[in-house]
């Protein structure tokens, strides 16, 4: 993290034993450290939350909603799963949603020569144990694809990702979602938590 960060290797020994102490990181021994997966209120989701529910007395700009509602278990939480926001933009590009075997197997071999993957995931709540991950966004150099989790089984993603370099913003939040549905990282593989990384250089300037 210091080699990447370009900061001190004491500073930042430093700020991770103290993430550690907090509970935003767990340490595995000989001074390694893993994003804490178990996490039942993602503060930084609260957030996006809150600022979603203000933006939403503002006039919108949204102009595609789909919900999928009819292809939802029974009793399952729907929050709203597709925004297109055109307004004010040129050349917009979707990526594709993902809901059939056969495209899955297209997206994993894409993967499978990435080097680093970017992922996110978007869910029907806060509580891995209660809740379910609707989409996975995944990215790489050579293109982006969404996976559609209640159309579809994602399993046959995880193999692949759990060797490789991923990068996330929140990691514990979607590692704790990825985990409740037996996603594990493999001998080599790498998370790189941007949140975390802000949260680092923030500390570094003020320090």
């Amino acid at each position: 993290m210091s080699e990447a960060l370009g900061k001190p290797h004491n500073n930042v020994k430093q700020l991770m034993w103290k993430m550690g102490n907090e509970g935003d990181l767990r340490s595995v021994g000989g001074g390694k450290y893993v994003p804490v997966t178990d996490n039942r209120d993602n503060r930084d989701n609260r957030n996006e939350l809150s600022s979603l529910s203000e933006a939403d007395s503002a006039p919108s700009i949204r102009d595609d909603v789909r919900s999928n509602e009819d292809i939802a278990d029974p009793g399952a939480v729907i929050p709203v799963t597709e925004v297109t926001v055109t307004e004010g933009l040129t050349d917009y590009w979707e990526p594709p949603l993902i809901t059939t075997e056969h495209e899955l197997s297209s997206v994993t071999d894409e993967i499978r020569t990435a080097e680093m993957v970017g992922i996110d995931v978007e869910t029907t709540g806060l509580n891995p144990r209660t809740d379910r991950v609707r989409l996975i966004s995944l990215s790489t150099a050579e293109g982006s694809w969404l996976i559609d989790c209640f159309r579809m089984d994602p399993h046959p993603l995880f193999e692949v990702l759990g060797q490789k370099k991923l990068v996330m913003h929140n990691g514990q939040f979607d590692l704790g979602f990825l985990s409740a549905m037996g996603f594990e990282l493999q001998g080599g593989a790498e998370v790189l938590d941007t949140m975390l990384i802000s949260q680092l250089l923030e500390d570094k300037e003020n320090t």
